[in-house]
């Protein structure tokens, strides 16, 4: 299972440049990390970019950041 700090480290040993440095914005507390991660693909899949990127709009946004726990 994968965390935030250890996916920032592939993005740096694989020297992927970012315009800024990466920074945590959000978590969401969970017992089922790989669930939730399938939810919120399957959810934005219709705004997939490239890779693991996603072209949100803000609403997208508040509404991500809304979920603090899902158990």
């Amino acid at each position: 299972r994968e965390t935030l700090p250890r996916r920032l480290d592939v993005l740096k040993e694989n020297k992927i440049e970012l315009p800024e440095e990466p920074k945590l914005m959000h978590t969401v507390e969970t017992v089922d990390p790989e669930g939730v991660e399938k939810y919120w693909l399957n959810r934005f899949s219709a705004k997939k970019m490239n890779g693991d990127w996603f072209k949100l709009t803000p609403a997208d946004i508040k509404e991500f950041r809304a979920w603090r726990k899902i158990v």
